[in-house]
């Protein structure tokens, strides 16, 4: 039996290590082993888990050809993993009771938020309805479990003059290029760095983006973005297809969190909080006071419902008091 878990150890760290520190681990974990005696999980227990597998495998894939991205195929993945390990029961067996102890338990465990708590629910709730439409279990469990209230935090977008400040506190031809294309377009994070070079149309200033489903979208370019791009362009190393890359040989696709972590060092100089999606929330709203309509800002933002952009729509006390001295008279 050890002999078994041991081969199946190394398969499964062969990939991740080079051949000296494998035997390094190995040896370790055989010297360790010797004073314990290894088993056989139970066969019962084996059975289950190999049908929750089965049905999360196929779950996820649909989700994939759905055009869900790889963090929400991932997240999805971790979250049900962390469930079912917990809660060693098919999916045709469990109670809405267990799915709450669950996410009880879990939240006191491990300190989660009341809004992260409600994402898992959400997660839980939609694989369970996916089960139900796919005629593996007859009721969902989770369909009778309320939201779960939490605190939402208010949107808080840059004023104008807090947006001139991030620009130049900007340290890099590359880091003002990434602040302008993300005021300019409203994109997310993950379109941005996506972004490809052949995306790219000078003539029309525009870039061709895949947004979230896998759904195109066009947006534009303004003048500052289309100085600031040209610039970086200039500087651009490597032979990359992406448009934004790292400094550093071999220059490939830039990440995502080198994106916000530079970012979070402009919000410690300035003092306000500064991240992509806030980048994208101004772009929104100030296109919004600007007197865009709100169905091309959703078209702008690749958003399906004009619902969420009206979530940018909302109304600030600058805006009543302007409107106040200019009609109340």
């Amino acid at each position: 039996m050890y002999e078994h878990l041991r081969n199946s150890l190394m398969l499964e760290l062969e990939s991740h290590f080079d051949s000296g520190t494998l035997e390094m681990i190995l040896g370790a974990l055989d010297k360790v082993s010797a004073d314990y005696s290894i088993t056989e999980k139970e066969t019962s227990l084996a059975v289950v888990d190999d049908e929750i597998t089965k049905i999360v495998k196929l779950y996820l894939a649909s989700k994939k050809l759905e055009g869900a991205s790889r963090n929400t195929i991932d997240n999805y993945s971790g979250i049900l993993k962390i469930f079912f390990s917990e809660v060693r029961t098919t999916p045709q067996e469990i109670s809405t009771n267990e799915i709450r102890l669950f996410l009880a338990n879990y939240q006191m465990k491990n300190g989660i938020s009341d809004r992260s708590l409600d994402k898992y629910r959400q997660i839980l709730n939609t694989f369970f309805e996916w089960c139900l439409n796919e005629e593996y279990i007859t009721k969902n469990p989770c369909r009778n479990i309320k939201e779960i209230k939490h605190e939402v935090e208010p949107r808080h977008p840059l004023t104008r003059f807090q947006l001139e400040r991030v620009r130049r506190a900007c340290k890099t031809p590359r880091e003002l290029a990434i602040v302008d294309v993300l005021y300019s377009t409203g994109c997310r994070v993950t379109e941005l760095i996506n972004m490809q070079i052949s995306d790219l149309d000078t003539e029309n200033n525009s870039v061709e983006i895949i947004g979230k489903g896998k759904k195109h979208n066009t947006v534009y370019l303004n003048t500052n973005a289309q100085i600031s791009l040209n610039e970086y362009m200039k500087d651009r190393k490597g032979d990359s297809p992406y448009i934004f890359t790292s400094i550093r040989k071999p220059y490939g696709q830039l990440s995502a969190r080198s994106i916000e972590n530079f970012l979070n060092m402009i919000a410690i100089e300035l003092g306000y909080k500064l991240t992509p999606h806030i980048l994208r929330h101004t772009s929104a709203t100030l296109a919004l006071q600007n007197g865009m309509s709100i169905t091309q800002v959703q078209k702008m933002l690749g958003h399906a419902s004009v619902n969420t952009t009206q979530i940018y729509a909302e109304t600030s006390q600058e805006d009543v008091a302007l409107s106040h001295r200019k009609y109340v008279i």
